[in-house]
């Protein structure tokens, strides 16, 4: 009984080597195959990266195309220079339309103002000759009352 407890375990144990083995020669697998995925990357990049340089190098070389590259940045520049003075010209127009409504809006505000005055000159001349004219009324009426005492003290003098 011993001895076939023994030969279980050692069964069992030969049996987890083996599955041991196999996972190490499956990771083993997969490493191997992730380097070369890897390597692929790499290789397809490099390849990339030659391609875009030889395009560059056939561009910088290649006068017809630098002719026609330095044209089209002129053309841009000519184009963004000309929306920059479209630009300026709307915003000096805009600033002399502003100015223009300030100046007009001014000048109405002075002619209200020079106008108000006018009305309140006029109510102060007018408010001036109505006092002149009711002082000129109690001063007529006083000298008439004086005219009156003096004319009875003088019908009262000559009755005594």
């Amino acid at each position: 009984r011993l001895r076939e407890l023994l030969e279980a375990e050692e069964n069992k144990y030969f049996a987890e080597m083996e599955a041991f083995e196999e996972t190490l020669l499956e990771k083993q697998a997969k490493m191997r195959e992730r380097a070369k995925l890897l390597r692929e990357e790499r290789e397809k990049e490099r390849q990339q990266l030659v391609a875009e340089k030889r395009e560059q190098q056939f561009r910088e070389q290649c006068d017809e195309l630098r002719t026609q590259r330095m044209k089209q940045h002129q053309r841009e520049l000519c184009t963004e220079r000309l929306a920059q003075l479209t630009l300026k010209e709307e915003l000096k127009k805009q600033r002399e339309e502003e100015e223009e409504m300030f100046a007009e809006l001014w000048k109405e505000d002075r002619l209200a103002k020079e106008r108000r005055e006018a009305v309140d000159v006029q109510k102060l001349s007018k408010q001036n000759r109505e006092i002149l004219d009711v002082l000129g009324a109690q001063v007529a009426a006083l000298s008439a009352h004086k005219e009156e005492e003096k004319r009875l003290k003088e019908e009262e003098a000559r009755l005594l």
